[in-house]
């Protein structure tokens, strides 16, 4: 087996149900972990559905050393520098799905993000939720046409049992340029066709040549499997769906129980001896 040293591997990790149980900080013990590996040199950073501004929270506490995949792979942003090193916009066709969505399902909350800012076009109680838990700042609007600068995701907001209904219309209506995908049994994100963690990490890949030459991923769920396929390494938690689990190189223990240090703990002793 290659030996690689610290700062010639990334770690990429999930954050909701991988990193963290939220609505809780990310536990001490994951804490001292990630930092022990960034003080040799290594390279963490998160790939996440979440919005750069629910993150930024989270790297008070723990050493971003990378750049970080979010929005599920539509913005590389680098939390060191506070700027966006890449980003791929939404196609304009994603405002019709928007209208039809929200004539179609009055319940449906609704929420579309640029790079730094969050509007909401309908509230409900599952966005309510999300602004608790994660600190979201929302613009609230009306029209669409009143958005400016690039769109970079669109989230549907519901409960498990409209969620499969609203899947299947939203199949029906999106043309091949987006992609949509569940990230848990409320959320439904839409996102510019090509683009997933696993595209993302790719790019980030190449910008950073030689500290990622060893790519450890960790995930949870579904939209985590093309960060998989484009990883050297893959950890998933004991709980996660059991075909998410069949990808994985390691099995670690959830987010409570400080699963990403279980991580660290192998890779050091796996790939650095």
């Amino acid at each position: 087996m290659p030996v690689y040293r610290p700062d010639e591997i990334l770690i990429l990790s999930d954050m909701d149900g991988t990193l963290i149980h939220a609505p809780h900080p990310v536990p001490e013990g994951s804490c001292e972990g990630i930092r022990r590996f960034t003080s040799l040199g290594g390279n963490f950073a998160v790939a996440t559905g979440r919005a750069v501004d629910s993150v930024r929270f989270y790297t008070k506490h723990v050493p971003f050393t990378a750049p970080s995949i979010t929005f599920n792979g539509a913005v590389l942003y680098d939390y060191q520098k506070g700027q966006v090193l890449w980003c791929s916009p939404l196609p304009k066709s994603v405002g019709a799905i928007l209208l039809a969505v929200r004539e179609r399902f009055p319940m449906v909350g609704i929420e579309l993000h640029l790079a730094e800012k969050l509007y909401s076009f309908r509230f409900n109680s599952y966005l309510q939720a999300r602004q608790d838990l994660e600190g979201m700042r929302y613009i609230h609007e009306t029209d669409p046409s009143r958005v400016e600068g690039e769109w970079c995701k669109l989230l549907f907001a519901t409960g498990p049992e409209l969620q499969p209904e609203v899947l299947k219309y939203i199949g029906q209506i999106a043309g091949n340029d987006v992609y949509f995908v569940p990230t848990n049994d409320c959320f439904i994100e839409v996102i510019a066709a090509g683009v997933n963690k696993g595209a993302a990490l790719e790019k980030l890949r190449g910008m950073l040549g030689d500290r990622a030459k060893l790519v450890v991923a960790a995930g949870d769920y579904y939209n985590d499997i093309e960060l998989f396929q484009h990883a050297d390494f893959r950890a998933v938690p004991v709980n996660a769906p059991e075909d998410v689990r069949a990808l994985a190189d390691l099995l670690i223990p959830p987010p409570e129980e400080c699963g990403i240090a279980t991580l660290i703990k192998h890779v050091l002793h796996t790939f650095c001896n």
